[in-house]
């Protein structure tokens, strides 16, 4: 069994060595393709050997264009071909290397389209641009992407995600010509946080359940912060990022603080509803929202619910409402003013 593989290696390298003899190319100048490990660069020749070229054809035109020229070896004798209408008999194709440009799938074909719009020789706008400038288009792109998610369409999710890849990749073209970062330093950073996250996974932990799991992240975290702690004066609370919506950054801070031995706020409701009362009786509004906000994130932390969820699901309720006696409206050829009460009071009754 042992020499039919060794054969069948035997026989691989001498096709390939043959092969690259008679196209004249040198062995530096080649990768040939593996149908098990498909994450080829478009941009350097391929080979692609007779074991593998009928099987590797849908993959080869969902990467390169149709009417590309390659060359076909068939016999020792070499052919020019479509690559839509090559013959799969051959002994061997030949794939030229792609222009940066024409290879949409590839992520280091993007990268190079990304850091040349940057670059002195790329677009005016994008060299104005500064990580601050980007970050209304960067908020912008991220609440459509979490409407995608929300609504489960697809395609607008792969669109959405398209372009938060665009603005990441724009933010570390942007350091790397300030010589602050490259993509490499990120990539770095985030391969090895998510490997020391997960010993269960990549090192020797046993398997945990989720609750174990969770409890070793937060160590994990803890003993990061700590290391930190040593070079500088952090607290725990300090990555909750201070540009997250209030609502959400208010909860995550009672989650963070309760997490690390905050004690229970000890408040009845009672009590509350006493201090809601005397600050409207006292006419202190913005005192009495604060309350009735803090109230409201307490109650949704303690039955562990999500307050931000919640407000966005209601407010698309709202939303749902509003559009229906838009419509109404529109049927009777009226303004929304001039619906009755009892129509307008039907949002705030469906509301809930």
């Amino acid at each position: 069994m042992k020499t039919n593989q060794n054969n069948k290696i035997t026989d691989q390298f001498l096709d390939l060595t043959h092969v690259a003899e008679l196209l004249q190319l040198e062995p530096n100048e080649l990768q040939v393709l593996n149908l098990k490990y498909t994450n080829f660069d478009t941009r350097r020749k391929l080979l692609i050997l007779k074991s593998e070229i009928e099987k590797s054809l849908p993959l080869l035109l969902s990467r390169y264009p149709e009417n590309l020229e390659i060359t076909t070896v068939q016999e020792g004798k070499i052919s020019k071909s479509y690559l839509l209408d090559a013959p799969t008999n051959c002994d061997a194709w030949f794939i030229p290397g792609l222009d940066t440009t024409n290879d949409p799938r590839s992520l280091i074909s993007f990268r190079i389209i990304i850091e040349k719009l940057f670059s002195p020789e790329g677009c005016p706008w994008d060299q104005e641009q500064t990580p601050q400038s980007l970050i209304p288009f960067l908020l912008e792109e991220t609440y459509e992407l979490i409407d995608a998610i929300e609504t489960g369409n697809s395609n607008e999710k792969l669109e959405e995600i398209g372009d938060i890849l665009a603005h990441i990749f724009m933010q570390t073209s942007i350091a790397q010509l300030a010589d602050e970062f490259t993509l490499e330093d990120v990539v770095e950073y985030v391969s090895k946080k998510f490997i020391r996250r997960h010993p269960h996974v990549f090192g020797n932990v046993k398997n945990k359940s989720s609750q174990e799991i969770e409890q070793q992240w937060q160590n994990i975290k803890a003993a990061e912060r700590n290391e930190k702690n040593a070079k500088e004066s952090i607290s725990a609370i300090d990555s909750i990022p201070r540009s997250a919506p209030a609502l959400s950054r208010a909860q995550q801070l009672l989650s963070r603080t309760k997490k690390i031995g905050l004690a229970k706020a000890e408040i009845s409701t009672q009590q509350q509803i006493k201090s809601i009362q005397e600050s409207l009786d006292q006419e202190n509004y913005t005192q009495t929202i604060e309350l009735l906000l803090w109230t409201t994130l307490l109650l949704a932390n303690e039955k562990q619910l999500n307050a931000e969820q919640i407000l966005r699901n209601s407010s698309n309720k709202y939303v749902e409402q509003f559009k229906n006696l838009e419509l109404k409206a529109q049927l009777e050829n009226k303004e929304i003013s001039e619906l009755s009460p009892l129509e307008h009071q039907k949002i705030w009754d469906n509301l809930v």
